[in-house]
C-alpha cells in the first residue's frame, strides 16, 4: 500500500512539473508573438508618420 502511495505521489509531481513547463512555454510564446506583433505595428506607424511629415 505504501508503494502505491509513492507511485501516485511521483506521478502527481511529474504531472505538475509537465503542466508547469507547458504553461511556461505557452506564456513565453504568447509574449514573444505579441512583442513581435507590437514591434511591427510601431515600425509601420513610424513609417506612416515619416511619410506624412515629409
Amino acid at each position: 500500500m505504501l508503494l502505491a502511495h509513492q507511485y501516485v505521489g511521483q506521478f502527481r509531481r511529474k504531472r505538475l512539473l509537465i503542466a508547469l513547463v507547458i504553461a511556461a512555454v505557452v506564456l513565453i510564446l504568447t509574449l514573444a508573438f505579441r512583442f513581435i506583433e507590437e514591434k511591427s505595428r510601431i515600425e509601420q506607424q513610424s513609417l506612416d508618420f515619416a511619410d506624412n511629415a515629409i
